[in-house]
């Protein structure tokens, strides 16, 4: 409750102290979602950094790049645009070999 609205009726009290929560909740959440966002995105990246070194080191890099560029997809707008391009070229290779 802020200082010097103890004059205040009671309603008018409870009202600020409604805001004041509001407030904070809103802050909290917008917290929360910054560090879901973050986590995803450091996940995502330490995936795709193993998937490209397993381009030179043993491993299923064919599939752990995608994959990470999946999770980096889910939060960020240029892991999402090479994602569907590498797609349109599976698909695109798919077609042509059933040719």
């Amino acid at each position: 409750m802020q200082l010097g609205t103890s004059y205040l009726p009671l309603a008018i009290r409870l009202r600020i102290l409604t805001e004041e929560y509001w407030l904070m909740d809103r802050t909290i959440l917008k917290t929360i979602k910054q560090a879901k966002r973050l986590i995803i995105i450091v996940i995502g990246f330490t995936v795709l950094l193993m998937g490209i070194a397993m381009i030179v080191l043993p491993g299923p890099a064919v599939l752990v790049i995608p994959l990470g560029l999946g999770i980096l997809a889910s939060e960020l707008v240029w892991a999402r645009r090479i994602l569907h391009k590498i797609k349109s070229r599976f698909l695109k290779q798919e077609s042509t070999r059933e040719k």
